[in-house]
């Protein structure tokens, strides 16, 4: 897009100076025409597939899955659903960032006053720095650095517990980013 071209939705007038909106070849934006596949879904047959994969968690004792949480409304009603909708243990683990936020820090501490586990992982701050410098230069992302750093603690833990199971897994996501890099 450039500067002198501004683009609007048709049907929810948004403009292509948003970030990460696109149009289709009728001038509809991707939260549009989303928003009418949604409208397709069958939610129940959906609802019965997540119990299917859901209830078998329930028997096993600890945390049944575990959450990336930033305290943010994403990850906050994720968590809380998979709690109290769903009945699951979920253990909430953070990637400390780069620049805290005081509300994501106090919603961290609700959840944990709720009864949910945290645990925040810090990294070295000059390895923290550098992965996010890296990951903004190659992705264009402050997130994604993060993300990636969480998702190692996870198959890290993983390994110390199942390691056949984490190479498996492991292997699988570094051909996946090979794959998609």
């Amino acid at each position: 897009m450039r500067g002198d071209n501004i683009q609007i939705c048709k049907e929810c007038l948004t403009p292509s100076s948003r970030p990460r909106v696109e149009f289709n070849h009728e001038g509809i934006c991707n939260a549009c025409v989303y928003s009418k596949e949604k409208n397709s879904i069958d939610w129940q047959d959906r609802q019965t597939k997540l119990m299917k994969i859901l209830e078998p968690l329930k028997s096993n004792s600890g945390y049944h899955c575990v959450v990336p949480f930033s305290g943010g409304k994403d990850s906050a009603s994720i968590a809380y659903k998979l709690k109290f909708e769903y009945g699951l243990n979920p253990l909430l683990v953070t990637f400390s960032p780069l620049i805290p936020n005081e509300v994501g820090e106090i919603n961290r501490q609700k959840f944990v006053d709720l009864g949910f586990d945290h645990v925040m992982f810090r990294a070295n701050g000059k390895v923290a720095r550098s992965l996010a410098r890296r990951f903004f230069i190659e992705r264009y992302s402050l997130e994604f650095a993060p993300r990636a750093s969480l998702r190692q603690l996870m198959l890290r833990s993983y390994a110390l517990s199942e390691p056949s199971c984490a190479m498996k897994s492991c292997l699988s996501v570094r051909a996946h980013i090979r794959k998609h890099a």
